[in-house]
């Protein structure tokens, strides 16, 4: 879970890696794992360039990451990628 206080330590940057377990956060506060929502204010507090979603748990691989990222995209203007196992990225 990400609190504001933390969306204020971060500095922008032209790429992110973000580990996106959940697609919805748990209702349990003691269970912090980075959610979709999470992300998606991350990204937008970071102004960054590309976001690349990563680390996905059984409730995002349900949610489809890849049409999320294409939200992302069209809702925020950046590049988003979703990954797979042994993919390479080019950082140029």
């Amino acid at each position: 879970m990400l609190r504001s206080a933390d969306e204020e330590k971060t500095g922008g940057g032209h790429w992110l890696i973000i580990n996106v377990v959940r697609d919805t956060p748990f209702e349990d506060p003691s269970i912090q794992h980075l959610a979709f929502p999470d992300a998606r204010r991350l990204i937008q507090a970071t102004r960054s360039v590309v976001a690349v979603l990563t680390h996905f748990g059984m409730g995002m691989w349900r949610a489809k990451p890849w049409e999320l990222a294409r939200q992302l995209e069209t809702e925020l203007g950046v590049k988003a990628l979703t990954t797979t196992d042994g993919l390479s990225l080019p950082l140029k």
